[in-house]
């Protein structure tokens, strides 16, 4: 079939398939995010309200090809820019056009398969593993995800080389594998993760996560789980991690805990109240400050992403993080929802000071069809005493943010 008819057919119908010849069946999808932005900054220093104004863009070209068997092949296209970033209109060099996921899955005994190259993943509440989709860009692994799926349990096994180092640096390594023998600075992540349902609306999951860093010379373990309910109105969540090993000649010890407790009343307009709490370790110290990895930080600790670099955004002093979230769903397709974090560290910083500050988000998402979205985001985060002497300006003043997302997926 002609690829432009099958782009034509897209741009209309969600996720069109086509028979290319039994067993096989393709389907192609896409997306188109444009975002407009507007702060202040973000560098708390005395300036008018709207500092930065700017539109960034993620387009999205993907085809799925399945067989019968299980067999997917899977890859997508992405490209991520400001809207005006090219040197002028004529310039074609296309440097934000990337593969963000190609990927093969294979099936092997009942329930498992194996999937090979680069792809998307997350686990969980994406605390350590995750997505990060709220940036343009978004995360994707290389590597090998072995998975097993059953009726109440699902487990699986993963190697991803996150750098290789060699291959950064020729003439001594290059794409094509002439690399050199004695590269020392790669970083690989392996894991394994389990996930299983207990009871009704009861989930338990735990996993084990090593991080070796050549470069860094650390060897990290982190280890636990997340203990999830849903039931009614009524939804919670409770996990806990532990990290060990070592990092150069000096030995890792660090932790973190979170908490959800939410309840939706039943009333026309669904009103929701949950309590927030995190807390991650930090004494000051690289080896005593939780690192969250490569989690979707966004979200978890404020939407403004003032804390999306753990532990490097909190100084290593930790993070105590006690939120409060409001919402409500006035009308089929459209929710709204509020949050007020208070920041604190776990560890006095300079003058004994522990205060972060306090962060504002208000969210309206909107389904407009099953293909359009609109998402909107004004958030205002307050610097505290130990915010000015760690981040910013001694006079540090507030920051606000508005975010406006379309996103059109077919």
């Amino acid at each position: 079939m002609n690829p432009f008819v099958l782009l034509a057919v897209g741009a209309v119908t969600p996720h069109p398939q086509v028979a290319v010849g039994e067993p096989w069946q393709l389907s192609v999808e896409g997306q188109l995010r444009p975002r407009f932005v507007t702060h202040t900054g973000r560098d708390f220093a005395e300036e008018t309200l709207v500092d930065q104004l700017y539109v960034s863009q993620r387009s999205r070209l993907g085809v799925v090809l399945q067989h019968a068997d299980g067999t997917q092949v899977t890859v997508r296209l992405q490209d991520v820019r400001f809207w005006g970033e090219e040197t002028d209109t004529l310039d074609a060099s296309a440097e934000g056009v990337d593969f963000h996921e190609a990927a093969l899955r294979l099936p092997l005994m009942e329930g498992t398969t194996l999937t090979v190259g680069r792809q998307e993943f997350a686990w969980d509440q994406q605390r350590l593993i995750g997505q990060t989709n709220w940036a343009q860009r978004g995360r994707a692994y290389d590597g090998l995800r072995l998975r097993w799926v059953g009726e109440a349990a699902d487990a699986e096994a993963i190697v991803l080389p996150i750098l290789a180092s060699s291959n950064t640096h020729p003439p001594l390594g290059d794409a094509d594998g002439h690399v050199d023998p004695a590269r020392t600075d790669d970083t690989w992540l392996a894991g394994l993760h389990a996930h299983t349902a207990v009871g009704a609306g009861i989930e338990l999951t735990g996993l084990y996560l090593f991080r070796r860093d050549g470069a860094l010379e650390e060897k990290r373990h982190t280890v636990g789980g997340l203990a999830s309910v849903k039931r009614g109105g009524l939804n919670g969540s409770l996990e806990g991690y532990y990290q060990l090993g070592d990092l150069g000649q000096e030995s890792i010890g660090a932790w973190m805990t979170g908490a959800r407790l939410g309840y939706t009343f039943d009333a026309i307009v669904k009103p929701q109240v949950t309590l927030i709490g995190d807390v991650l370790s930090g004494d000051g110290q690289p080896t005593g400050a939780f690192d969250t990895l490569y989690g979707t930080n966004h979200g978890l600790y404020g939407e403004l992403d003032f804390f999306t670099n753990i532990p490097r955004h909190t100084a290593g002093l930790g993070l105590l993080d006690a939120a409060v979230r409001v919402g409500m769903e006035p009308t089929q397709g459209l929710a709204i929802k509020g949050d007020f974090h208070q920041f604190r560290s776990v560890e006095p910083g300079p003058n004994d000071e522990t205060d972060f500050g306090q962060e504002i988000d208000v969210n309206l998402d909107w389904k407009a069809s099953e293909q359009l979205s609109l998402a909107v985001l004004v958030g205002i985060f307050l610097p505290g005493d130990l915010w000015k002497v760690t981040r910013g300006p001694a006079d540090a003043s507030a920051e606000q943010a508005l975010y406006v997302t379309t996103d059109y997926r077919f």
